[in-house]
């Protein structure tokens, strides 16, 4: 078993450990001493037992570390660490008495008065344990805190760089290609298609700053989308949207329905006048959004990492009102998300 490597105690815990044990000297001199006029040996005694118990408190804190004392259930933390108190406050006791007999010539190795002296350093220990245990444990909860955000920014970034790659760098590169060879042979068209680019790039620099869009803004881009996608497909792919002028301003994740639309195009049978369905409607209990493909559900294709960010970004924002599923019927693939009304 190898031991486990234990961070080195830092300045705070020296002057903090040392100003401990020299009040707890103090104390014990001003009453054994009744005020510094009775029992001068009680200022080496004080010495003896407070360096020692300083000394200790050091190989205390290592055991605590060592046992990850702090990770542990509650019950368990609060045994294992009475129990590491008692211990070293014994073995200090055992540790100073043959000094003591050394200095003072006496015969102090007795149990009456090993208890006593325990029973006097007990409550010393106990209070150094029960201060250290808050303060490491306040350091633990500020790392797990720390952790936590950095967890989240770490998410969020992974989240933004997904979004960011949400379009295609085939399909960009696709669109490009097909908006150059229209430029000649066709002129307004590779025009027209050059501004559904344009709005299509800036709506995904900007969206990333929103958390929601209007489903009339989502679905522009949407159509941005189909028209560069039909000058690259052709008579190969029909396109069908329908959607509930009623919806306009509800609040969707943007690149949400292009997203599905997407998923669509790429994983689809795209061929032979293919027909590729959009549909917002507003159902009497719920809002549905549809997108349906010809094909067939031969993976379990909601578990990209599109899609996952896609569920994750619904249910941040609708909470358990919203369901996402992926299905198969009549050799079509339909994606499907149901947002319950309120």
């Amino acid at each position: 078993m190898t031991l486990k490597k234990i961070e080195k105690a830092k300045k705070e815990f020296w002057i903090a450990n040392t100003l401990g044990w020299l009040s707890v000297y103090l104390v014990n001199i001003f009453f054994q001493t009744n005020v510094f006029t009775e029992n001068p040996d009680a200022y080496i005694y004080s010495v003896i037992i407070c360096g020692m118990s300083f000394i200790m408190s050091f190989f205390l804190r290592w055991v605590l570390l060592y046992f990850n004392v702090i990770e542990r259930k509650f019950v368990h933390t609060i045994i294992l660490s009475a129990l590491l108190m008692i211990v070293v406050s014994l073995l200090v006791i055992f540790a100073y008495t043959p000094i003591i007999d050394y200095f003072f010539d006496e015969d102090s190795f007795k149990w009456k008065y090993i208890v006593h002296d325990w029973v006097n350093l007990a409550p010393s220990f106990f209070n150094w344990t029960l201060i250290y245990l808050s303060y490491i444990l306040f350091i633990h909860q500020r790392k797990l805190t720390a952790e936590k955000y950095e967890m989240s920014l770490e998410l969020k970034e992974t989240e933004l760089a997904n979004l960011r790659n949400q379009l295609s760098p085939h399909f960009l590169f696709n669109a490009i290609n097909n908006i150059r060879s229209l430029i000649l042979v066709e002129p307004e068209r590779a025009r027209s298609g050059l501004l559904e680019m344009s709005d299509l790039l800036r709506y995904v620099l900007n969206y990333q700053k929103r958390k929601t869009v209007p489903l009339s803004e989502e679905m522009e881009v949407v159509q941005s989308y189909i028209e560069l996608n039909t000058i690259h497909l052709g008579d190969n792919v029909q396109f069908e949207v329908s959607v509930d002028e009623s919806l306009n301003s509800f609040q969707i994740p943007p690149m949400s329905i292009q997203l599905l639309l997407e998923n669509a195009i790429k994983h689809g049978e795209i061929k032979d006048k293919a027909k590729v369905v959009i549909e917002v409607k507003n159902q009497t209990d719920f809002i549905s959004i549809q997108v349906i493909n010809p094909g067939k559900l031969l993976t379990k294709s909601d578990e990209g990492i599109g899609l996952k960010n896609l569920k994750h970004r619904f249910k941040d924002i609708f909470k358990e009102k919203v369901k996402f599923k992926i299905f198969e019927a009549n050799n079509t693939v339909i994606a499907n998300i149901t947002i319950a009304h309120d």
